[in-house]
């Protein structure tokens, strides 16, 4: 489900029981005002009321200023707006997110699981680059505010993180607009001064100790800026100051230690890492390099070469045994300028200093066309092996390439990595491998790091779209607009500043909006069940859980106590659903038929127990789909007289509602968090809430398999056959175009792209207009399924094809699979069954190696009777309909 909230900005906190006494007397008080208003506006009332203004205007003039300094000096040494509480302990906040992992998160906290404001802060004019940090029920965070008469100033603030009301604020005198973010370390903070153009930019410390908040501890001035967030690693400041070099500090006096100058380290401006010893530390445009110092003397112990900018800051990883990986993203572009717009103002740069030298033509020409190549759009993700970092013949444990720059951290939790790109998407890798995982479209640049915490990933791109996306497929679960990222004269987002999650919320700032907390905790979304199978594309597992390392049969549904199965009548014909726990397992025929709802025991050799029936006349012969509490089954087959669409509560599976379906119907429905769709009546698809009230019911064509949600779209495919789009809440048709034959598989959403499998072909067509972007020819006949940037289906010809999302290239082929049966994935890996002879076999094919290795995960499943429905993942067994068995269980090791 993807929930999208449009942010009304005010400031907040709301202070809820003054305002209700005010809006008590607020129609007495206008009253009394407004006759005294009227009776002024009599001309003799006036013009005395006049007169005597004129004779106090010196008094009066006098009294304003007073008032407006007095507001001033008000402003400056009592907290704005609201009430705080007491501060709370904390861990300390030592660099930009926190750690070296990069998460951007206090462990531990629950998660925002929906949208929501909690307060606030904006001030006119004032903008928040950087990222916060929090300790405690306190947040930190640097401002900007810019100045057309001059540089501006900047603040660093501290908030009450439960209510938004201001702690304290200070900075030293002169204390310019900032990018570095704020860290905490013991009970100081530290944090870097001023915007790219700044000279003498300094470094300060401020107390943190009760009573003493916000006071000058130190400061130390550079010649250049400090947009790098600080470390603080065994008691030492480390930072870049741009043109300056590098500067290690005594934490506790601001007493440099040791500086590397300018001239050597061009460009240091991002943020560093320092482990063991020792300090990690990208170059950007003019440097182009990973610097390893040592941390105690400043010593250079090792230059690498990098193919771009480094902006990203390094991120630092350790496995089981102590083996530790740093992480680097780097590319063309940087924040304020895309690839093609810093390229051009470098090699305006070129030009003029080779006119100057008196180069001729053809030599600036030449040399402006290899700058121009060599600063191409480009990015990239390293990982470096720190072992292996000394060795002479060094190389990166593995590169990922992509179209433009990383700008922000890379994320490391658990297996996987997550960043973002100016390339406007969000990328998930491996962490061992560097395969791509999954790929989120933000539609915009995304120049600030993602925060990873539980199930969740929390990116907002640069136009100010702050998301929640699924952690395990990067799926969008929430979105919420948190401001503008664009002012005028601006030709892109600005929004800079990281988000952070802490106390259930996510704290960010804005270049236009204010510093905000935003999200709630609470029922992450209604549980949905949308389509068999779990969804399109799903492949029988949507909440992507692992899969058991073997399989034995661990109970089959109806129950028997012999290994032959119990009938030859075909029981289970279409996939369970999995509710909560819960399995909805349709029957097609014998007494029980109907939907039955099986409670799924995950002890091993435990069989699940009926906890409910919900008898029908015709018997089941697709899955039920559920929303929330809310299950829908139809009953039946075209050509069954009295079919209908049956609404069923979750909880004891009594009917809610139901509603007709024809004879001449396909009766293939679909679920949303808040409605149903269904084919109830030849042609025609009709939209239902969840309460059983219609909305709307339009000829839009017959259809054979259920359409896809997105958003506000509905994509469906027709027998005649075409691809349509139409507006979810209306069904307004916006647009349709042929297919090239009959469609054989649900739509599937990626991204932007619709895929379609069909009798002659899995087509890729953009989701805009329909528009085909490439095709694999061959007929699909199962459905897609989506895992790791990859698409597998079996095809007519019974082969898993396994197709790259990206182009459409066919990466690898495996005869023999089962006719039809779609297949299992589960985190890189794809569950298919296959056939030898008259011998049967389930195997494990793993996305995330070059060859995508094939092993055997049931060896034999022949005398188990043919698969009869797909397969799902619940908790630790696969679940498939077999013919003479009815619905087994396969299960075992994780």
């Amino acid at each position: 489900m993807s929930l999208s909230l449009s942010l009304p900005i005010a400031v907040v906190p709301i202070i809820v029981g003054p305002l209700q006494v005010f809006l008590a007397i607020l129609p007495a008080l206008l009253l009394a005002i407004g006759s005294v208003v009227v009776s002024l506006f009599r001309p003799r009332a006036l013009n005395i009321l006049m007169r005597v203004l004129w004779r106090l205007k010196f008094q009066l003039i006098a009294v304003a200023g007073a008032v407006w300094l007095g507001h001033e000096l008000l402003v400056k040494i009592w907290p704005e707006t609201g009430a705080f509480s007491m501060a709370e302990a904390g861990g300390d906040w030592p660099m930009f997110r926190g750690g070296k992992t990069r998460t951007g998160s206090v462990p531990g906290v629950s998660p925002p699981t929906r949208p929501g404001l909690n307060w606030v802060w904006k001030q006119k004019g004032e903008a928040f680059y950087s990222s916060p940090a929090v300790v405690g029920n306190r947040v930190y965070a640097a401002s900007a505010s810019p100045s057309a008469l001059g540089e501006g100033s900047g603040l660093i603030y501290c908030f009450d993180a439960d209510t938004g009301a201001i702690v304290w604020k200070a900075a030293p005198d002169g204390y310019r607009p900032t990018f570095s973010s704020p860290v905490v370390w013991e009970e100081m903070l530290i944090c870097g001064e001023g915007l790219h153009s700044t000279a003498n930019a300094r470094v300060i410390a401020l107390d943190l100790r009760p009573g003493r908040e916000g006071k000058v501890l130190w400061t130390h001035e550079t010649r250049s800026h400090v947009e790098c967030t600080p470390v603080v690693a065994d008691g030492k400041v480390y930072f870049g100051a741009g043109d300056d070099g590098y500067y290690c500090l005594d934490a506790r006096t601001g007493r440099e230690l040791w500086h590397l100058p300018g001239q050597k380290y061009v460009d240091a401006e991002t943020s560093l890492v320092v482990h063991q010893g020792r300090m990690y530390a990208g170059l950007g445009l003019g440097g182009r390099a990973l610097c390893v110092i040592d941390a105690n003397t400043g010593a250079e112990i090792k230059r690498v070469a990098t193919p771009q900018a480094v902006f990203g800051p390094g991120a630092i990883a350790t496995d089981a045994s102590g083996r530790a990986t740093l992480y680097l993203g780097m590319g063309t572009g940087d924040y304020a300028n895309s690839a093609e717009a810093a390229a051009k103002k470098e090699i305006d740069k070129l030009k003029t200093r080779l006119v100057a030298a008196g180069n001729s033509s053809a030599e600036i020409a030449a040399a402006t066309n290899e700058a121009q190549r060599d600063l191409a759009p480009a990015g990239e993700v390293w990982a470096i092996d720190l072992e292996r970092l000394m060795e002479p013949d060094f190389k990166p444990a593995w590169t990922h390439k992509i179209d433009q720059t990383v700008l922000g951290a890379i994320a490391v939790s658990g297996d996987e990595l997550y960043f973002g790109s100016r390339d406007g998407f969000v990328y998930c890798l491996d962490r061992k491998s560097g395969k791509r995982i999954a790929r989120w479209n933000a539609h915009e640049p995304v120049k600030a790091s993602p925060a990873v915490i539980g199930e969740y990933v929390y990116v907002i791109n640069a136009a100010g779209a702050l998301n929640c996306l699924r952690r395990t497929t990067l799926e969008p679960v929430w979105d919420m607009n948190v401001g503008s990222g664009k002012g005028p004269g601006e030709s892109e987002g600005m929004c800079l500043s990281s988000p952070v999650v802490a106390r259930g919320r996510i704290f960010v700032g804005t270049p236009h909006d204010g510093f905000l907390a935003i999200g709630r905790t609470g029922p992450a979304e209604t549980l949905l069940w949308p389509a068999a199978l779990g969804g399109p594309g799903k492949g029988g597992n949507p909440e992507n859980l692992p899969l058991p390392e073997t399989a034995t049969l661990e109970w089959q549904f109806p129950y028997s106590d012999n290994e032959a199965g119990q009938t030859d009548e075909t029981l289970v014909l279409a996939p369970p659903s999995v509710l909560s726990g819960d399995l909805l397992v349709p029957i097609s025929a014998g007494t029980a038929r109907g939907l039955l709802c099986l409670t799924e025991d995950p002890t091993p050799g435990s069989k699940p127990a009926v906890r409910w029936k919900y008898p029908t006349i015709h018997g089941v012969f697709q899955s039920a789909v559920s929303s929330g509490d809310h299950i829908f089954v139809v009953d039946g087959v075209p050509g069954n007289m009295g079919r209908r669409l049956h609404a069923v509560s979750a909880v004891d599976g009594t009917l809610l509602w139901e509603t007709p379906v024809s004879a001449d119907a396909s009766g293939v429905l679909v679920a949303g968090a808040n409605d149903v769709f269904v084919q109830d009546h030849g042609g025609k698809l009709s939209r239902f809430d969840l309460a059983g009230h219609g909305h709307w019911s339009l000829p839009l064509g017959g259809m054979r398999h259920p359409p896809v949600m997105t958003g506000s779209l509905l994509v469906a495919t027709t027998t005649d056959p075409a691809l349509l789009a139409c507006d979810r809440l209306t069904g307004a048709e916006l647009w349709r175009v042929p297919l090239p034959s009959a469609a054989t598989s649900m739509p599937v959403l990626d991204g932007d792209t619709v895929l379609v499998g069909t009798a002659t072909g899995l087509l890729a067509c953009r989701l805009t207009d329909g528009e085909e972007i490439w095709r694999v020819d061959g007929p699909v006949a199962s459905e897609l399924v989506l895992e790791r940037g990859r698409i597998a289906y079996v095809n007519g010809g019974d082969e898993l094809v396994i197709v790259d999302g990206l182009d459409g290239r066919v990466r690898q082929r495996f005869v023999g699979a089962v006719a039809k049966l779609t297949p299992l994935r589960a985190r890189g890996q794809l569950l298919c069954e296959f056939r030898e002879g008259s011998t049967t076999s389930i195997n494990l094919i793993d996305l995330t190696t070059e060859t995508q290795e094939r092993r055997e995960w049931m060896p034999d499943t022949s005398w188990l009777g043919q698969p009869t429905t797909g397969m799902v993942l619940a908790g630790s067994r696969v679940l498939m309909g077999r013919s003479g068995w009815g619905l087994v269980g396969l299960g075992g090791q994780r």
